[in-house]
């Protein structure tokens, strides 16, 4: 705590306590502290823990004063629209209509705390575009190996369909050509600016979305024409013409000073795999000399979580249709031995989930779902379920906590490589001489994010 250093990063296990340490350095400074999440559900962890903190999260959570059954994400306000009457309570003495809007209280609560908690794509967004966010003297990154990827969504371009509808824009002519992404840029601008008098016959959520590409288009275009940024188009064969148009930046080291850096003046980032902190500097555009690295031991003891390796079948792409069937033998046979024990499977995608389920001989004890909405509920339902439940599922590897009986067992049927069929990974792996070491970083810290999902 006594560090000088304006960046700050430390890797915490699980259990090690990282909301306390984030809450230690704002108590021992007696300085602000904005604590960035990476969900809505660990901000609401971290106010648990802290009740003293105040919360801020995304507008779509705030019911608006004179209609509840309206969030405020469809607040009527923007550059052409002065009033709001979803929160308007009076006219001033200046005859500018007085607003009461929840989610602006709760950001000046949050603005007025030692201790304020956001998640991060609230954060990027307010720091970059509304600017209220910005210049906290201390900031805490949770889950920091997360925050390249969480950029990089920032950054992302995508132009949808119903835009390209309303807007009436034209597809780039070589979508594989950079040089013809300036002109279609500039000319999109053109036809955004072309139709502003129109703006008054669009509905909220319409001109909510043109003027979220306007931004987004300036800082595309301003980055083709500087050259300070590697784009990639991700756009489909049959979305050419028709859309939704997309664009991913494939690094964001020469980007992270002015998205993110540029808004604490001192960072403490936390996270349990940072595991190279060379590697994290190189991708966020940070000196290693100007980095302190502090690496905290495990609070389990060793013999308390063993791994075991099993070279049972080759599950690449072209091999794993006929090696599936070997692999859910295995699984049954671990599933047996660990008979009354609740296990988590961890499987990469829903094609492996489903494979599993249909040639397991242990069906009736597993739980799964099938799409996101029902997440929460079979999560929860496996937490009170006796000792012989399985969850079978992808995407666990983060923001579950199943502690003690809650989980004894975790099984990892395939290493968790990035899809190379996404373009953005492939650019990212071949295009540059770290290619090779940072997704070998990215598979290794999925794999013990993964098995870090419960707790002795």
């Amino acid at each position: 705590m006594g560090s000088k250093a304006r960046f700050i990063l430390v890797e915490a296990p699980t259990g090690s306590g990282k909301s306390l340490i984030a809450a230690a350095w704002q108590r021992l400074t007696g300085r602000q502290t904005l604590y960035m999440c990476t969900t809505k559900q660990l901000q609401d962890q971290v106010q648990e823990d802290f009740p003293y903190a105040e919360v801020l999260k995304g507008r779509a959570n705030y019911p608006t004063r004179n209609h509840p059954e309206i969030a405020c994400d469809m607040c009527q306000l923007s550059k052409t629209v002065h009033e709001c009457d979803y929160c308007a309570v009076g006219v001033g003495v200046d005859g500018k209509t007085i607003h009461d809007c929840p989610y602006q209280n709760a950001k000046k609560r949050l603005l007025a705390a030692d201790l304020g908690i956001v998640n991060t794509a609230l954060f990027l967004t307010e720091g970059n575009y509304v600017g209220r966010l910005s210049g906290f003297p201390q900031v805490v990154l949770d889950e920091a190996d997360t925050i390249e990827g969480q950029l990089m969504a920032f950054a992302e371009l995508r132009v949808s369909k119903r835009v390209i509808r309303l807007l009436k824009l034209e597809a780039p002519k070589h979508v594989t050509v950079e040089e013809d992404w300036v002109d279609w840029a500039k000319r999109s601008l053109q036809r955004i600016a072309e139709c502003e008098p129109l703006a008054s016959t669009f509905n909220v959520s319409e001109r909510k979305s043109v003027e979220n590409l306007e931004k987004r288009l300036g800082y595309f275009l301003n980055t083709l024409v500087e050259k300070n940024l590697h784009w990639v188009n991700c756009t489909g064969k049959k979305e050419h013409s028709r859309g939704p148009w997309t664009w991913k930046p494939v690094r964001v080291d020469t980007q992270a000073e002015n998205l993110l850096w540029q808004h604490g003046d001192r960072w403490l980032m936390m996270s349990a795999t940072i595991l190279s902190p060379e590697q994290f500097c190189k991708d966020l555009g940070l000196p290693r000399n100007e980095v302190e690295f502090i690496r905290l031991p495990c609070t389990f003891p060793v013999e308390h979580r063993p791994v075991h390796y099993f070279p049972i079948a080759d599950m690449t792409y072209a091999q794993r249709e006929q090696s599936v069937e070997g692999l859910v033998l295995a699984i049954d046979c671990i599933l047996q031995r660990h008979f009354d024990e609740k296990v988590l499977i961890h499987t990469v995608s829903y094609w492996l989930m489903e494979m599993i389920f249909s040639l397991t001989q242990q069906r009736r004890r597993i739980m799964r779902f099938t799409h996101a909405g029902e997440r929460a509920s079979v999560i929860e339902e496996f937490r009170q379920a006796d000792n012989r439940a399985v969850l079978l599922a992808p995407g666990l590897e983060r923001g579950l906590d199943l502690p003690y009986d809650d989980c004894r067992v975790i099984i990892i049927p395939k290493l968790p490589y990035p899809s190379l069929a996404d373009k953005q990974v492939n650019a990212r792996l071949r295009a540059y001489p770290d290619g090779n070491d940072w997704y070998t970083l990215q598979t290794a810290r999925a794999l013990v994010q993964a098995s870090g999902r419960r707790a002795n």
